[in-house]
């Protein structure tokens, strides 16, 4: 077990002018043979999150593969900070804009692409590894047979690399409108579980198909009633995945990876059906409701959900640094809503 304590912290702010005129002392003492109270970290607690854009080759100008057995420089660093998780997804794993990470059966180091870069390099850095596989099947770049296509994956991943994978998952913060099919107008573009939505150019958006809002006029305020579809997409997926003879019967399921905390503000009492019987009465995160929909089948190993800094997603983009305000500090944020 690993623990680490600061027993004193302390911060100093003066001008500069103050800096050169009187010196200042700071005691650190961060031995944890020290700590008396509280419990232990356990060693493989930390971990990382990167997009499935980072598996491919030259991705954000890095030569050649980041993820990779010859990157010693990013597997020290990996084994320094104690990282024993890694996951691989995040929004360019649904996206039309990145191509899906490819693999080489049977594994050749001198011709291994994507996949096998990727878990090679977990091999090395000693991670295990939530792998996210595409759910999500945007009308622009629609796949036909998407559902084989990753059970054809998770196969190979399954068979090669099983020590260090921690779980696959499907999709990522689909909870979000932007994922979703919805409809402009009432009247003009019926909905139907398992067919989609139905109507002409202009009374429809549409995504994924089978993904869909069934309030109308859609919006980001009424996102949650596409969770109903989802569930259903997603089941699909992952029976398909599953497969005894084709997929990956035994494989560790992860989901949903939701970003939202309320269900984009929807009341689901009488929008979405209540699973096992646990009743929806109130807006909840589709995380929650997947769980409980989930939880009499064997299928989900882990309950996924993304925290942002102050609920706040755009915090996060390009590495900016988001400071919490006097009034989110008050309202406990930091214990509410950081991992």
């Amino acid at each position: 077990m690993r623990v680490i304590a600061i027993s004193t912290l302390m911060f100093v702010l003066v001008t500069a002018d103050a800096w050169a005129q009187t010196p200042v002392n700071v005691s650190v003492r961060s031995s944890y043979r020290d700590l008396t109270t509280g419990k232990p970290i356990a060693p493989d607690f930390a971990g990382l999150g990167f997009e499935a854009a980072a598996e491919r080759p030259g991705n954000a100008g890095v030569k050649g593969y980041f993820f990779s057995p010859s990157n010693t420089q990013l597997i020290t660093l990996f084994q320094q900070m104690g990282v024993r998780n890694l996951r691989l997804g995040g929004g360019t794993a649904d996206g039309c804009g990145t191509p899906i990470p490819q693999y080489y059966d049977p594994p050749d180091f001198a011709r291994s692409p994507d996949i096998n870069q990727a878990f090679e390099f977990a091999r090395s850095a000693d991670v295990n590894v939530i792998y996210t596989l595409r759910m999500v099947n945007h009308k622009k770049c629609f796949i036909p047979d998407l559902a084989s296509q990753d059970a054809r994956y998770a196969h190979f991943i399954w068979n090669h690399y099983r020590s260090h994978l921690q779980a696959f998952s499907l999709s990522n913060e689909t909870d979000f409108h932007s994922a979703h099919t919805f409809c402009r107008a009432t009247g003009q573009c019926p909905c139907a579980y398992g067919v989609g939505c139905s109507g002409d150019a202009a009374s429809m958006v549409i995504s994924d198909p089978l993904i869909y809002e069934t309030a109308v006029p859609g919006g980001r305020s009424v996102a949650g009633t596409a969770f109903p579809s989802y569930l259903a997409d997603w089941i699909s997926f992952a029976t398909v995945l599953r497969n005894p003879v084709s997929g990956t019967p035994g494989a560790p399921l992860a989901g949903p990876d939701s970003g939202d905390y309320t269900g984009g503000g929807t009341n689901f009492a009488g929008v979405i059906p209540g699973c096992n019987d646990r009743n929806i009465t109130r807006p909840t995160g589709w995380t929650r409701i997947f769980a409980d929909c989930r939880s009499e089948s064997n299928d989900l190993w882990l309950p996924t959900q993304h925290y942002y800094v102050g609920a706040r997603p755009s915090a996060a983009v390009n590495g900016t640094v988001y400071t919490l305000t006097p009034k989110e500090v008050k309202q406990r944020i930091i214990g509410d809503r950081c991992a």
